[in-house]
């Protein structure tokens, strides 16, 4: 009797794993025992998922890069017997012509983004409350290039791709204005990181450290949602959540030194310290492994032209009437890193209703913060690399910025995962998984 053979490389999550390489070299032998040699075959990536015939080195770098069907463990259409016991056959069932057009299509606009399919095949539904905390969810295209780049933008370890890049751009467009150059690199670093690191795996001898890999690569497109957070002594609550409770937790404010334009040809850009003020609109978890994952604010920002203004007293208004973003686009910068954000409240001017006067917010120590909650033992696991600088870029119709969100200290960090009723009173219990020392508490709305 042969031997079966092992399956597990499929699950593991770092493709370039010597385990997984091995597994993908074995599986591509198996398929091509029976064939001629420039033979095509299926390629069970998740994003041709057995659709696509494609060269045995094709498949190769697609198993890689997509990563391979994880539950395809019947490989029929690559010559292993059907499995006659019904395991592991729902994998194996090609998709019918309509969801084949389907697949194209999303498979086209990932390719024109440069977007990776994820593909787990995860069998709880993408709203379903997970152990743990927050819910699963599946990122459109426009948010998982839009968090994506944001961490891109954010992180070290890539600094030297980043002035790369912009120093290409310089080089292709020397006519270009700066203001041009930085909106080019906001919208089109993902892509090019990514190529620019596969080339460099292909036709070079340099040491690309694993970081660099997993970010090229991008994030997995499920992530997680959550609707409350705590860090830095502040507990958020996004809008929506905020709307079923007595207190207002949905108020953000980022500081950052920018630097502004004056106009789409301004070639001397100024440098100044600017706040944005904003309202939280969802938390979610942008997960790269199981090691490194991030925690992203997405907020509606006002636009400080028009929608921000300081009185005679010296007091900052704002109106949410006039925002940053009135459109979902693909090169709106909603996001921002947790651990970069500040609270603030904003109380509504009795004279002028539309315009809302700003209240920054002391954060709480974190035993103030959990003074209440009864501590359980933690659900989640810690999070890793949210050590970033604070490089992002940002442009509306007459100026853009490139924003440093100033340092800050921060604390253990805490997710407020709910249950999600339709009412909710201020009795309501939600439970809170810390990131650290990492207790999982408890919450009254007493607060």
């Amino acid at each position: 009797m042969n031997k079966p053979m092992d399956k597990s490389w499929i699950n593991l999550e770092y493709r370039l794993d010597e385990s997984y390489v091995k597994g993908a070299n074995e599986f591509l032998k198996f398929a091509m025992a029976n064939k001629l040699p420039g033979s095509e075959i299926y390629c069970p990536c998740t994003k041709c998922q057995n659709i696509k015939l494609v060269q045995e080195k094709v498949a190769y770098e697609h198993i890689i890069v997509n990563g391979f069907l994880r539950n395809y463990k019947n490989w029929i259409y690559h010559g292993e017997p059907l499995c006659t016991d019904g395991r592991d056959n729902d994998a194996a069932r090609r998709p019918n012509l309509e969801s084949s057009i389907c697949d194209d299509m999303v498979g086209m606009i990932h390719d024109a983004f440069g977007i990776p399919n994820m593909d787990d095949v995860v069998d709880d539904e993408p709203s379903q409350t997970m152990e743990g905390g927050g819910k699963q969810f599946l990122l459109d295209d426009i948010t998982w290039v839009q968090a994506h780049r944001y961490v891109l933008m954010n992180f070290n370890a890539i600094a030297s791709f980043r002035e790369k890049h912009v120093t290409l751009l310089r080089s292709e467009r020397p006519r270009a204005g700066e203001h041009q150059i930085c909106r080019i690199h906001n919208e089109t670093f993902h892509i090019w990181f990514m190529d620019h690191v596969k080339q460099l795996r292909q036709t070079s001898n340099a040491q690309i450290s694993p970081e660099v890999e997993i970010l090229s690569a991008g994030p997995d497109q499920w992530g997680r949602r959550y609707t409350g957070y705590v860090i830095n002594g502040f507990r958020f609550r996004t809008k929506e959540r905020e709307s079923k409770r007595k207190t207002q937790n949905s108020g953000v404010l980022l500081n950052a030194s920018t630097t502004s334009f004056a106009s789409a040809r301004d070639r001397n850009p100024v440098e100044g310290d600017v706040s944005f003020y904003g309202v939280l609109t969802d938390i979610i978890e942008l997960r790269y492994t199981n090691d490194l994952k991030f925690v992203l604010f997405k907020c509606d920002w006002i636009d400080n032209n028009a929608g921000r203004k300081i009185d005679e007293f010296g007091f900052t208004l704002v109106n949410f009437k006039h925002l940053l973003y009135k459109e979902n686009r693909l090169g709106d910068e909603p996001f921002i890193l947790a651990s970069q954000a500040q609270q603030v409240w904003y109380v509504q001017d009795s004279l002028e209703k539309d315009w809302h006067i700003v209240v920054i917010m002391t954060p709480r120590d974190v035993f103030d913060v959990l003074a209440k909650e009864h501590m359980i033992e933690p659900q989640v696991e810690p999070y890793n690399g949210q050590h970033l600088d604070d490089n992002i870029f940002t442009n509306d119709e007459d100026s853009a910025w490139v924003m440093r969100a100033v340092d800050g200290a921060t604390i253990d960090v805490n997710i407020v995962e709910d249950d999600d009723v339709d009412t909710e009173s201020d009795d309501d219990v939600d439970t809170e998984s810390t990131e650290s020392d990492d207790d999982v508490d408890t919450e009254s709305d007493d607060d």
